[in-house]
């Protein structure tokens, strides 16, 4: 079957919106392109920063403006069903993060597309990129597939692409630059091939079944019961600063400080290490150390680590923070601890305990 010329909608917001959108963009500017219009659908730019001022552009949009593109916004399902007036054929979401409903998509002649970091039904769901390396996979994919019209992750499976290795150092970011690199070929390579054209057409998948969730601030706690060493640190590589908790008193008020109120606050660390690479002697330096217990390098100023006691080793950061505060380099914390309510330096390492607390 042959395409109309297409008239495409492309929705998207992040960073792997983008290569799939400057892929689109110069397929539609090379001679055997049957693109006509290309209109790029993305949410509005988002308040961040101190006193929420700043007004920050998603990748998608910036890369719109810079390239001249039609720009709409569109979040509310009522907003995007109007979009159809503008007579599109065919819809593209790539990362847009919320469903496109089925009121607009079936007014396409074509339906729509989806490019998903996972080789379908594996990783189905808004996390695929994260679980693949909390899992520990071997390797992961690209699936583009059609618009499921009620589902996230249903539609036919136009074309997945090869296995791609995670390597043992990926990031987050590093494996994402991957896939939206090799998702975009494959994307262009659907609209090339035209497999959009035949409602019926899809290919096999021999993957199994799986689901990657939302991620939350859950997925950062540090459980030292059970974590090793290199389970902290692959967790750090994906998910960034990671939270503990600590016994401390309330200063909330006069008074709690006053009665010495105690309460639970959240610990947040980054630039995790392994301790024993930058300091081969840990073991004995800090064998005094309980498990969840931290302490302080030698060094002075903004050279100082902290230095946390893990179930099989040691950690370091040279980030830390407490709950409603700032970040701080250790020397930093160290001398406003008390001004904060810590009196100790051991992190509670009871799981249940910390689950308890949170259910109050």
């Amino acid at each position: 079957m042959v395409s109309d010329p297409l008239r495409i909608a492309f929705f998207g917001t992040d960073v792997y919106t983008k290569y799939s959108l400057e892929a689109v963009h110069k397929y539609m500017q090379s001679p055997d392109s049957n693109i006509e219009r290309l209109d790029v659908i993305t949410r509005p730019p988002k308040r961040g920063g101190r006193g929420r001022v700043l007004v920050k552009e998603a990748p998608a949009g910036e890369y719109a403006f810079e390239h001249d593109l039609n720009v709409i916004r569109a979040e509310k399902d009522k907003e995007i069903v109007n979009l159809a007036k503008n007579q599109y054929n065919l819809a593209i979401a790539v990362s847009y993060g919320k469903f496109i409903p089925n009121e607009f998509l079936s007014q396409l002649k074509y339906g729509g597309l989806n490019v998903h970091p996972s080789l379908l039904p594996s990783l189905a769901g808004p996390a695929p990129i994260h679980h693949a390396l909390l899992n520990r996979h071997a390797y992961t994919g690209v699936t583009v597939q059609s618009m499921h019209p009620h589902l996230f992750d249903r539609g036919r499976i136009l074309l997945q692409t090869p296995e791609i290795p995670i390597e043992p150092d990926d990031t987050t970011r590093s494996l994402l630059h991957r896939l939206g690199v090799v998702g975009a070929d494959g994307l262009v390579q659907v609209l090339r091939s035209q497999l959009y054209t035949d409602p019926e057409y899809s290919v096999p998948s021999s993957y199994a079944p799986s689901y990657a969730g939302k991620l939350t601030s859950r997925h950062k706690r540090v459980n030292l019961e059970v974590q090793t060493l290199d389970d902290i640190l692959l967790q750090h590589r994906v998910l960034g600063p990671l939270h503990f908790f600590q016994h401390a008193y309330s200063v909330k008020t006069k008074r709690d400080m006053k009665n010495k109120v105690m309460t639970v606050k959240r610990l947040i660390i980054d630039d995790v290490k392994d301790a024993s690479i930058e300091y081969p002697y840990i073991h004995k330096t800090m064998a005094s150390l309980k498990l969840g217990e931290y302490g302080y390098t030698e060094e002075y100023g903004e050279d100082k680590k902290c230095i946390i006691r893990v179930k099989d080793g040691f950690i370091s950061a040279t980030n830390m923070l407490i709950e409603g505060y700032a970040f701080q380099c250790p020397e930093r914390f160290r001398k406003g601890a008390n001004k904060r309510g810590l009196y100790n330096t051991q992190l509670i390492t009871s799981q249940q305990e910390v689950e308890n607390y949170w259910k109050k």
